[in-house]
């Protein structure tokens, strides 16, 4: 209809021409209103009931917020309540979650569309088990594993200790597995102090 060419045939399959590229972002734009208008209107004439989807990292619901959505869930019974227990990113646009609660380390590495609220300052420890720490203390001459959640790395500082590091991580994907990790005598971690 609008007589423009979207797409370009190659071998490997199809690209976006200049067209293209301009009609895919005012659409973007299009469907980002409309969520807004959805987003609006919707709660503008509700009252306080339905489902509230929560996603956030697996550590912050099961150690720091669960006695906080226990309290929210009193205050209003008639709100269903679903904690999607994740690291991955939901997309807030198409309604995959309401709210997303996650930890930012740096701001600036965060998705232009993405706009938050800052919350409290969390702060981190070094834990090791008793029995790992007092090899080292020892003197055991074998170098110690970071055990890190699989989306991050060993931390840049860590080469810099006194403790001596293999630069060969233990992964896990999530933070019980970490600490479980942590007390089966794998390695060292960093964990929030909640």
């Amino acid at each position: 209809r609008l007589g423009a060419q979207m797409f370009e045939k190659l071998p490997s399959g199809y690209r976006l021409t200049a067209a293209g590229e301009e009609v895919l972002e005012l659409a973007n734009q299009m469907e980002a209103s409309s969520h807004q208008l959805e987003t609006r209107v919707f709660g503008r004439d509700q009252s306080v009931r339905g489902l509230l989807r929560v996603t956030l990292a697996p550590p912050l619901a099961t150690h720091l917020l669960m006695p906080d959505f226990a309290d929210f869930a009193r205050l209003h019974p008639d709100i269903e309540m679903e904690i999607l227990s994740s690291g991955e990113l939901a997309n807030l646009t198409n309604r995959e979650a309401d709210v997303a609660i996650r930890v930012v380390y740096d701001r600036k590495t965060l998705p232009l569309n993405l706009h938050g609220l800052k919350g409290p300052e969390l702060f981190g420890g070094v834990y090791m088990s008793r029995d790992r720490l007092a090899a080292w203390r020892a003197g055991a001459p074998d170098p110690i594993r970071w055990i890190v959640i699989s989306i991050h790395g060993i931390p840049d500082w860590a080469s810099e200790g006194e403790v001596r590091t293999t630069g060969v991580p233990f992964r896990t994907t999530d933070g019980e597995a970490q600490i479980v990790a942590v007390r089966q005598g794998l390695g060292m971690t960093t964990l929030p102090c909640f």
